[in-house]
């Protein structure tokens, strides 16, 4: 029974290479051998034969079905374990938990940093694959050729009608994990990628969007199903570890990242590189030492330092009780995605420079941004009036320098408290709206009405290739609570 659908393939080949090279050399319109006419035929056969080979191979995934892996029995991978979809690649190293599930996937969880390269989709798609491949081949500023590695995986941007891709990756080979050449490509970005866990989904067949979306949606199912309370998640992404010759037994997944499971500190996994993320020590003010640590979700970037006041589920009461500089900018009569990068590129170019020192100041988190809600049915969410601001970094906050643009400004913002709460994934409005509205029934519950409703704020932590555990704020404004002088960060 397996054999019928390898001897399809075979005949269609056969058939559809005759039909080919019969007509492949006939002459052109002109009646002279045309190379570009040529080539014109020779990809309308491969996209026919390409066509009905992937429509064969799903009846044979049919057939054929995918050896069903059993869970491994304990938390651990071993250097003799390496995955067997992995095959000859490197990949990054992982363990299984233990679950009792009603489907058929699993909670995978890897236990080290590691270094990707990635790219972000854009309106020139085709040369996505293209940039990073071109990457490994030695378009890097150490012109080194790199091997080629397992999975290349996606990020999928889930919107309540479709689905899309957002960013392509490909995992640094372990011997490259230390030393991996920057890129020489502004769209390409080398990132380290922390622990983290995922459920996992695997499928066959050569990967389409909508297998993809089928696949997130089994998933999805059967998470809700078991009752796992830990399927909303804005990271979603699909994972590919076969090059496109490949025609039986492809191996994909969906990922699933997970929010409630983190990484056992005491897990074992093969003595391979890796890359060390251990927070560095918060920097001083002039008149101030600190020595807690910053939070994590800011990484190894300045960012001012708060204490909660008050923690929920589904927010948080959160204060600053120092004063800080920022440097703003405003923008007027502009779509939100529009006036974002207005708004950025203004101050990217002060802290690179243009200020009255011509001073390069270092990053800093948040990039916040002042929206003003309008009132449901006035046909947009909010005002086209948005303002940015860039945290100064604790070293400057003396003597920040003047911008010399005239929409760039300074200033200092008083201690304050906020109800925060906190999403993932790559922030759009449509998130912002959906969140905002949540804190909002989530501090009606409480019977919380101390907030200024004439505006909120969002705040983004992270850079714009940054593909896991992304993490964006909303915040409202309270007007009663003060922050208790003397007290620092707690978390």
């Amino acid at each position: 029974m397996r054999l019928v659908p390898v001897f399809l393939i075979l005949c269609l080949v056969s058939v559809d290479a005759k039909f080919s090279f019969k007509n492949l050399f006939s002459r052109s319109p002109g009646n002279k051998l045309d190379l570009g006419f040529v080539a014109e035929k020779i990809n309308k056969a491969v996209t026919k034969l390409s066509t009905k080979i992937q429509a064969l191979t799903d009846v044979l995934s049919a057939h054929i079905k995918p050896k069903r892996r059993g869970p491994i029995s304990k938390p651990a991978i071993t250097a003799s374990s390496t995955p067997e979809f992995c095959r000859q690649y490197d990949c990054p190293r992982f363990y299984e938990v233990e679950l009792n599930v009603t489907g058929d996937y699993k909670l995978r969880c890897y236990p080290k940093s590691y270094k990707w390269v990635s790219t972000i989709y854009d309106d020139d798609q085709r040369d996505v694959f293209m940039r990073l491949f071109r990457y490994i081949s030695g378009n890097n500023q150490a012109e080194m050729k790199i091997k080629m590695t397992v999975p290349v995986a996606m990020k999928i941007n889930t919107g309540p009608r479709s689905m899309s891709y957002q960013t392509m990756s490909f995992f640094i080979p372990f011997e490259h994990q230390q030393d991996a050449p920057m890129p020489n490509n502004d769209k390409v970005n080398l990132e380290i990628v922390k622990p983290f866990c995922a459920y996992v989904k695997v499928y066959g067949g050569f990967s389409t969007l909508s297998k993809v979306r089928q696949n997130y949606q089994s998933l999805l199912g059967e998470l809700r199903e078991d009752g796992r309370g830990d399927d909303i998640s804005d990271s979603i992404y699909s994972a590919g570890y076969d090059d496109p010759m490949k025609l039986f037994n492809r191996h994909n997944e969906v990922w699933i990242i997970s929010k409630n499971n983190k990484p056992s500190e005491n897990a074992t996994v093969p003595d391979l590189p890796n890359i060390s993320s251990e927070p560095k020590p918060v920097k001083t003010t002039a008149d101030k030492k600190l020595t807690e640590k910053t939070p994590q979700f800011c990484d190894e970037n300045d960012c001012p330092l708060f204490y909660v006041k008050k923690n929920t589920t589904d927010f948080q009461l959160r204060c600053y009780n120092e004063s800080y500089k920022w440097v703003s900018t405003s923008v007027a009569n502009m779509n939100s995605k529009l006036a974002g990068k207005t708004a950025f590129w203004r101050l990217f170019r002060y802290i690179e420079g243009s200020n009255a020192n011509q001073m390069k100041i270092k990053m800093t988190v948040p990039v916040t941004m002042m929206m003003q809600p309008l009132q449901s049915g006035s046909g947009s969410f909010v005002k086209e009036d948005f303002t940015m601001s860039f945290f100064i970094p604790f070293k400057h906050q003396k003597d920040a320098p003047a911008p010399t643009a005239d929409d760039v400004e300074l200033n200092t913002v008083k201690p304050f408290c906020a109800y925060v709460r906190e999403y993932g994934g790559f922030s759009n409005m449509e998130k912002v709206e959906t969140h905002y509205k949540e804190l909002l029934n989530a501090l009606k519950l409480q019977g919380i009405d101390d907030f200024y409703t004439n505006m909120f704020y969002t705040a983004g932590y992270d850079a714009p290739y940054k593909l896991f555990n992304r993490r964006n704020e909303i915040w409202l404004i309270s007007k009663s609570q003060n922050p208790v002088k003397g007290r620092i960060l707690i978390q």
